[in-house]
């Protein structure tokens, strides 16, 4: 990794003023979880809690995705990518780089959010639970900065990059109620059936390539603590890392074999 190349692109975060646009988003998450929270008629605070930190992970992932798409597309464009490059950095740092500052950015937006709802709720919070979902909510952004800096490279417009990344995201925080629908799917025997038994195998395949986001940074860990035992410290860092580097891997090949 290069320290001038990461310090370029969290100048070029604060030049863009993205820090003061995701304040305004998490102050409009917060604002909103408020509203929604009142009008809740029992536990109004335990629903605030969920809808602040729900939006907040949604509306950070949201401003990442946007921010990373347009800031990779700017330095292709601008042709400073070709600069960079001619200098004596290695494309695989280049990636390793850009993906470690994206990091970072998301690294202090999580950060951002833990604080903020701990000054907000701090006396109705689990303390495990916010440490853990801070920290899972942390390696989320990591992976999601690494998927969006592959698509950034693999794909020349910025706009189906940010969908498709947007689709990932939500492909994994959904993977685990598809999932379920296909084990609790009946099957008979006609030709329909076949044909839906070997596209749900499919799926199955296909799930073993998409990290399963549904079970970090749960939202009902604020509230009611960790209540499964499997889902801890070491899943999060073995689960977030390994698609990380997957996707950071796949990134630095696509870079490779490009020609400027």
């Amino acid at each position: 990794m290069n320290r001038a190349l990461i310090k370029f692109v969290l100048i070029s975060a604060v030049r863009d003023k993205i820090i003061l646009s995701l304040l305004f988003m998490i102050a409009f998450s917060v604002s909103t979880s408020l509203f929604l929270g009142s009008s809740a008629i029992i536990e109004s605070d335990k629903f605030a809690v969920v809808y602040a930190g729900s939006l907040m992970r949604v509306a950070g992932v949201l401003g990442l995705i946007l921010f990373t798409t347009f800031s990779i597309r700017r330095l292709f464009d601008s042709k400073e990518v070709d600069f960079i490059l001619a200098c004596p950095i290695s494309r695989p740092a280049f990636v390793g780089s850009v993906v470690t500052a994206y990091g970072i950015i998301g690294t202090l937006l999580a950060g951002l959010m833990v604080l903020v709802l701990y000054g907000l709720y701090g006396d109705r919070l689990f303390l495990d639970g916010l440490t853990l979902w801070g920290v899972s909510l942390v390696m989320e952004y990591i992976l999601i900065a690494a998927a969006t800096v592959f698509f950034g490279l693999y794909i020349s417009s910025a706009a189906s990059c940010a969908l498709i990344t947007i689709a990932f995201y939500v492909l994994a925080r959904l993977i685990g109620q598809f999932l379920d629908i296909a084990d609790n799917t009946p099957m008979g025997h006609g030709i329909k059936d076949t044909v839906m038994h070997y596209m749900l195998m499919i799926f199955d395949g296909v799930s073993l390539f998409i990290p399963r986001l549904d079970l970090i940074a749960q939202s009902s860990w604020l509230i009611y603590g960790v209540t499964d035992s499997v889902i801890g410290y070491v899943y999060v860092f073995i689960h977030g890392g390994v698609f990380a580097l997957i996707l950071v891997v796949a990134a630095i090949v696509d870079l490779l074999r490009r020609q400027f």
